[in-house]
């Protein structure tokens, strides 16, 4: 398993004899009160997130109990433009309402099964497209 980014709002396609398991925002990393913090991989299933939230972290401990961290930052891969890849970012203002159209979209991916000759491309259905089914066990 594995996610794919843009860095554009298109969600991208996954490689050839990967299926897509879900498509979303690619997260990079939260920070928090003093020097917490966390992130991962761009290539984890963690960095693609299927909703997209300023503060989306919440903290469950298994006992019935959650708590919600209104000091947490997150840190989103944002889009670039083809003709700007490579030049310097310029610094920009974003408003609150309008963040979601600056964020990376992604899909996670996963790799089909083998079928009998050792090649994948067995046994996997697109659970995205329509009329796609569940995923095997």
């Amino acid at each position: 398993v594995m996610a794919v980014h843009s860095q554009s709002m298109v969600e991208p396609d996954c490689p050839e004899n990967w299926a897509p398991l879900w498509r979303g925002y690619s997260f990079l990393m939260h920070t928090s009160a003093g020097n917490d913090g966390a992130g991962q991989l761009l290539s984890s299933p963690g960095s693609c997130l299927e909703d997209f939230r300023t503060s989306p972290f919440i903290e469950c401990h298994g006992r019935g109990t959650c708590h919600y961290y209104g000091s947490t930052y997150s840190f989103w891969l944002s889009i670039v433009n083809e003709q700007d890849q490579f030049a310097r970012p310029s610094p920009q203002t974003i408003k609150a309402g309008s963040q979601r159209q600056h964020v990376s979209r992604c899909t996670v991916c996963m790799k089909n099964a083998l079928n009998g000759n050792g090649n994948g491309g067995g046994g996997v259905v697109d659970p995205l497209s329509p009329g796609g089914g569940d995923l095997p066990n």
